[in-house]
């Protein structure tokens, strides 16, 4: 079919891509499931999401370093130490948390990784 000069044909226009009309099956949308699952979870305030990058970097120190670096005596000492009271105490992020302390401890010195038992160990 002849085209008029310096008209642009569609498929020229749009890179060639063959355009699939609309259905009603193409108005379903997959992700609806993943939708109502995140509405479902209880949302972390920022606090919460502060806690949780203080108690994952301390667990990451522990784990990642070496016993005789500061960062590892630094995180060691406020993951084991009870006596220290404040905001940011390890006792206190625990239980902003919903995390038990014990149950912390405990994998820490374990091969279980950090996004895995953060989850697990909610109550």
């Amino acid at each position: 079919m002849p085209s008029l000069p310096g008209a642009v044909r569609t498929r020229d226009r749009d890179g060639g891509q063959i355009r699939i009309p609309v259905t009603a099956a193409a108005a379903v949308d997959p992700t609806d499931g993943d939708l109502a699952r995140t509405a479902a979870k209880p949302k972390w305030s920022p606090e919460m999401r502060l806690c949780a990058a203080i108690l994952g970097q301390a667990v990451l120190d522990v784990r990642r370093y070496p016993a005789d670096s500061r960062r590892y005596r630094e995180a060691h000492a406020w993951l084991w130490n009870d006596a220290e009271s404040g905001v940011h105490a390890f006792p206190a992020i625990c239980a902003q948390l919903g995390l038990d302390p014990v149950w912390i401890r405990a994998r820490v010195v374990g091969p279980i990784p950090v996004r895995r038992w953060l989850h697990a160990a909610r109550h």
